[in-house]
């Protein structure tokens, strides 16, 4: 099953799948907290978000169980190992301006739910999907959509300003977006008119 790995004569290591599903178990089954707390400390060592709170974590792992329940998939069979894939289960198939409310509406939750995971929903989008950098040193993933898909939303950044965010919150990030985005336009006229 992948839950649990064995190291060598009589040791062993939980994996991040087993750690996903000991807090599970203890969400949904109301085990006591100390296992939630020491599940939610492994899964946030093994995915790389140490640097984050634990209330972070564990409303990320709630909003995932969410989105498992949703699509009809047990937690015992979700590969909790590559932290960037487990964000598939949050994500609407479309999105617009507003990225927390768009998760929100896809969960049927309250957004407030999903602002207390939005440090770790911008990691996990981060590492999922490819992203722009930023001339000034920021990085932000930019999805297409509307007609065409002429119009672009930021689904996540990590901005010096703001850390890392669901859309962009920041100004210079937004104008730099918007600057990147005339000069690829620029060069596609330029393209189909000397053609």
């Amino acid at each position: 099953m992948g839950l649990v790995l064995k190291l060598g004569r009589g040791a062993y290591a939980i994996t991040p799948k087993g750690a996903f599903y000991v807090a599970a178990v203890a969400i949904e089954q109301g085990a006591p907290d100390h296992v939630l707390r020491a599940a939610i400390r492994r899964l946030k060592e093994d995915w790389g978000v140490a640097d984050l709170a634990d209330e972070e974590v564990e409303a990320y792992v709630r909003l995932v169980l969410i989105g498992l329940r949703r699509l009809g998939r047990p937690p015992l069979g979700f590969c909790a190992d590559d932290f960037g894939r487990t964000v598939q289960v949050l994500l609407p198939p479309k999105f617009g301006n507003d990225v927390v409310s768009a998760i929100a509406q896809h969960l049927s939750v309250p957004p407030e739910m999903v602002r207390k995971a939005e440090r770790v929903i911008a990691r996990a989008i981060l590492e999922f999907f490819p992203s722009v950098r930023l001339p000034d040193g920021c990085r932000v993933v930019l999805m297409p959509h509307g007609e065409y898909g002429a119009r672009l939303t930021a689904l996540a950044a990590h901005c010096k300003v703001y850390g890392y965010t669901l859309s962009l919150k920041c100004e210079a990030g937004r104008a730099l977006v918007a600057q990147i985005i005339r000069q690829i336009f620029q060069k596609d006229e330029k393209t189909a008119g000397g053609a």
